[in-house]
């Protein structure tokens, strides 16, 4: 950080030259935060991937899925074949490899070119 402007002969530095010590202050601010907010992306993107995180979001989701359906419909004379476990299993494959690729873009868009 830049210290306070120098006096010499009791008069302080020319208007100007506080000015530009002014700016560079303002420039090294701007750079710190640039490079807090990059490291903060960085931290929240692998918290956020951690397994346990995943399977947190993804239990919840399932219960506010769960829980936001209106009442099921009185059955019809012909009820609908019930999906198989491996349907559901196929579905959430498909799921999590969408949410992989939109996190792998995620962290491609957010890392800083060299």
């Amino acid at each position: 950080m830049i210290a306070a402007p120098v006096v010499t002969n009791r008069h302080p530095l020319s208007l100007a030259l506080q000015i530009r010590e002014a700016e560079i202050r303002l420039q090294h601010r701007q750079g710190a935060v640039r490079l807090r907010g990059i490291t903060l992306g960085r931290l929240l993107q692998q918290r956020i991937s951690t397994p346990a995180a995943l399977l947190w979001a993804g239990g919840l989701g399932f219960l506010l899925g769960e829980f936001s359906q209106p009442p099921a419909p009185a059955p019809a004379t012909t009820p609908a074949p019930a999906s198989s476990f491996f349907e559901t299993v196929l579905t959430l494959w498909r799921v999590y490899g969408w949410v992989d690729a939109v996190l792998a873009a995620s962290v491609a868009a957010n890392r800083p070119a060299v």
